[in-house]
């Protein structure tokens, strides 16, 4: 997925927890933006859209 999204030129988000987090390095290296959970997904949407950190 990181590989099409990059092809494309888009921005990634990646949602990961501590666990894998050595794992996806690279893949978290491409993103645009890692996060733990859906909340932070949310409250960086919220920032690029809004540029509000509520």
């Amino acid at each position: 997925m990181q590989g099409y999204a990059s092809a494309l030129n888009k921005s990634i988000i990646v949602i990961q927890n501590e666990d894998h987090q050595h794992a996806l390095k690279e893949i978290d290296a491409a993103a645009s933006a890692v996060a733990s959970d859906q909340m932070q997904v949310v409250r960086i949407l919220k920032y690029v859209l809004e540029g509000t950190l509520k």
